[in-house]
Formats: structure tokens, sequence, C-alpha cells
């Protein structure tokens, strides 16, 4: 059973939806900056971070990450949580290097988080949950909404291997 951390599998999301046929984005790690704002309700969860990506964008364009929102499915369906980027992320063309990226996560009520044993020793258990992904990325006047509906956080994880340059298929 894979354990990654939820942050990782959307940072894993954008960047695949970068890639081209054969010049990628991809994402060599990351790391949390910084935790800020957080907010605990009779209902929710809330904090704003900021994810520190280690990328390479090969791709020769500069490439902005408009705007990126994941709501979170656990394995009954029911909605449980949301991740938004709170800011456009410009991801400059030939970079080897980090970039940061604002989120704004929210879990709804954060008990069954624990109780449900997603939470498994500090890090997200992504068995039988879901994701609803919606990204848009410009790069000059072009602009793509990047969609996906229902994806299994296990398949989103296996993303990581096709964020890597498709000349090392090997890796």
């Amino acid at each position: 059973m894979k354990r990654i951390p939820v942050i990782l599998l959307i940072a894993a999301a954008i960047l695949s939806g970068c890639s081209g046929n054969k010049k990628t984005v991809s994402l060599k790690g990351y790391d949390v900056q910084e935790i800020t704002g957080v907010e605990f309700s009779k209902n929710s969860l809330g904090a704003g971070l900021m994810l520190n990506l280690d990328i390479e964008n090969q791709t020769g364009r500069t490439l902005i990450l408009d705007s990126g929102e994941a709501i979170l499915y656990n394995n009954n369906g029911k909605k449980f949580g949301e991740i938004l980027i709170t800011e456009p992320v410009v991801l400059p063309k030939n970079i080897s290097g980090k970039i940061n990226v604002p989120l704004k996560a929210t879990f709804l009520n954060p008990m069954n988080i624990f109780s449900s044993g997603f939470l498994k020793n500090g890090q997200f258990d992504t068995k039988g949950i879901t994701a609803d992904i919606d990204i848009t990325i410009k790069s000059g006047a072009l602009s793509k909404k990047i969609s996906k509906k229902n994806v299994p956080l296990d398949k989103l994880a296996d993303m990581l291997g096709e964020t890597k340059d498709k000349n090392n298929e090997n890796d």
C-alpha cells in the first residue's frame, strides 16, 4: 500500500498536465516551506501552505499555473476536503530549480480524517480516496484547462512517473 502525502499528489497532477510529447516538466522533490493561518471550526480544519517544488521545465516556454483545485472524496464517495492554488505560479522556461506554490487546504469534519484511518503514522493512506481535479495552465496567450474526475489517488501517485522525461523510459 502506497503512503504518499496528498500535497505531493496534487503537485504530480499539476506537473503531469504540463508535460508535452518530448519535453516535459519534471517533479524532482518537494517540501512544505510554511504553514500559516491554521483555522479550526466545528466542521472544518483549514490552513495556508507554501509548497516548495523542485522542478525542471524543459518545455522552452514559460508556463503559468493560473489556477488549480482538487476536491477530495473518501472511500464512500463523500467530499472531505479541498486544496486550492491561491495565486498564479510562474514556471520559467528551461528552469531547473525550486518554485513556491501557495495553497489553501480545507478538510471537512477533521475528526473523520483521524477516525477513518486515512491518516496513518503521520502520512495519508490514499487507498480508496479519489479526487476531482481542475487546473488551468497558461503559456503566452494560450490557456489549457485540465479536468479529471474521480481520479483514484493511488493512480495519481503513479502519475509521478509520467512527469519524467519521455526519453528516459527506464526510469
